[in-house]
């Protein structure tokens, strides 16, 4: 399957767009929004697991407080989805979502709203965390498709596996959350332009 990915240049002209747009308030958003090269996740299959760091649970809480990602609690959720912090310092969220083609920019743009302002929007989003979260350098959002194969065994048996097949990342960085002017996010993150408008404003958007 042919595979589109958001480039440089389309980073570039949304922010040209969107500067030419806004004009001043640029300025409250970051003059200097991140239009680095989008990293792609592998592409081959993830074993679904279950998180087992023993600090998972208190940064959990965090991402509810501020992102209001997770509508379930932890053990009614899929056993995938989860939150961890790895060696990087990077605070990873992983969540089911599908990205169907009829409603890509629909669901990337979610994933920008989420991320920065939160899902419920009142929790704050990405600054707000950072702010309660010191330890933390960088925000990532990872959506993911279960899938499921049945295969027979030696014994005539079908066994029945789940995977999650990676559909989008969305990075923010400490130091670029921390340009952003939150009150204006909800309001650049929405209608049409969602997209166009708000991946300048991340350090990484990848999306097969």
């Amino acid at each position: 399957m042919h595979e589109s990915r958001l480039s440089r240049g389309w980073l570039e002209r949304g922010r040209r767009r969107w500067l030419g747009r806004h004009g001043l308030k640029a300025l409250f958003l970051g003059a200097v929004m991140a239009t680095s090269p989008l990293a792609s996740l592998r592409a081959e299959e993830v074993e679904a697991k279950t998180t087992s760091e023993p600090e998972s649970g208190e940064f959990d809480a965090l991402v509810h407080r501020h992102l209001g990602l997770f509508l379930a609690r932890a053990d009614r959720r899929e056993a995938f989805e989860g939150v961890t912090l790895d060696g990087a310092a990077t605070l990873r969220i992983r969540f089911l979502r599908t990205l169907p083609l009829a409603r890509r920019d629909e669901i990337l743009c979610d994933g920008l709203r989420w991320l920065l302002v939160g899902r419920l929007a009142r929790g704050g989003g990405a600054s707000a965390l950072f702010a309660s979260a010191p330890e933390v350098a960088a925000l990532t959002l990872e959506f993911y498709e279960l899938s499921t194969t049945v295969t027979p065994d030696a014994k005539g048996k079908y066994q029945q596996t789940r995977a999650a097949e990676p559909r989008a990342r969305f990075r923010v960085n400490r130091e670029t959350a921390g340009r952003l002017d939150t009150a204006m996010l909800p309001e650049v993150l929405k209608g049409k332009d969602c997209l166009v408008d708000g991946a300048p404003l991340i350090d990484e958007l990848w999306a097969p």
